[in-house]
């Protein structure tokens, strides 16, 4: 390809992008403002679009049928045709297998009477324990150590609920309110408007995300009253079998010794 066509290209493909949701902060920048999570996609691309150089904030859309692969490939870099046919050619083997099998998940989790995994309840209630000091470990600030660790404390749950044949269903837990789950709905699709503008527009944007809240229950497992409640002690009973061993503590004698080895 010569320099002209390379030209017309890039001219091509910054017309695509003109075409990609861009970052817009300025909509319904109240209810945006609730959550106040930093780490969140809009606090982020906030952050990006208040210094000049890095203003112009492209989202890719996890939710989009063509997947992030296919968007960053295809619609974000320049010249990069074959990494786009890839990534087409791949996502159009997977696409009708990923709907259905999407799909029927979300009636199996819609249609029980707790809408959320034994996993996630297990997880959510060893984080809660660690905040409130309810469970210690040692040495757990590398974060290979911390996920360790806690899979080790979620297997210590699991454990305690099979030897009393406590199910999921047994666990407590808390719902929104209709009021918050309207609330949550208008965040939504705020920050859905202000960083996918042009899916919101679509079919499986605004309409969609609406149908998708009248479907689903917002609920979790209760780890507070788990953690206080003193009938669920014995979750936490052998603790201290399922704890990491301490990192070894190196003296300054070890230390001279393993550096004239070495």
């Amino acid at each position: 390809m010569n320099t002209q066509d390379d030209i017309i290209d890039i001219k091509k493909r910054r017309q695509l992008k003109i075409c990609a949701d861009q970052f817009d902060q300025t909509s319904n920048s109240d209810l945006k403002e609730l959550t106040d999570l930093r780490e969140y996609t809009y606090f982020v691309a906030k952050q990006h679009n208040a210094v000049a150089r890095l203003r112009h904030v492209t989202i890719l859309n996890l939710h989009d049928i063509r997947g992030p692969e296919m968007n960053f490939f295809c619609h974000v870099l320049d010249h990069a045709h074959n990494s786009c046919k890839t990534a087409a050619d791949k996502k159009e083997a997977v696409v009708n297998e990923h709907v259905q099998i999407k799909r029927k998940d979300f009636i199996q989790k819609t249609n029980t009477m707790i809408p959320f995994e034994l996993e996630t309840a297990l997880e959510d209630i060893v984080i809660a324990a660690v905040a409130v000091g309810r469970l210690q470990a040692n040495d757990i600030h590398a974060e290979n150590r911390r996920s360790d660790q806690i899979g080790l404390w979620v297997e210590m749950l699991r454990s305690a609920l099979n030897e009393r044949n406590v199910t999921v269903e047994d666990l407590p837990f808390e719902c929104l309110y209709d009021f918050e789950t309207r609330l949550l709905l208008q965040v939504s699709l705020a920050y859905e408007q202000s960083m996918l503008p042009i899916f919101f527009a679509s079919s499986k944007g605004e309409r969609h995300l609406k149908e998708t809240f009248s479907e689903w229950r917002f609920c979790s497992v209760d780890a507070s009253e788990i953690i206080q409640d003193p009938q669920w002690n014995f979750l936490f009973e052998l603790s201290g079998h399922f704890s990491l061993p301490p990192l070894p503590m190196f003296t300054s004698s070890r230390l001279i010794s393993t550096m004239a080895i070495l």
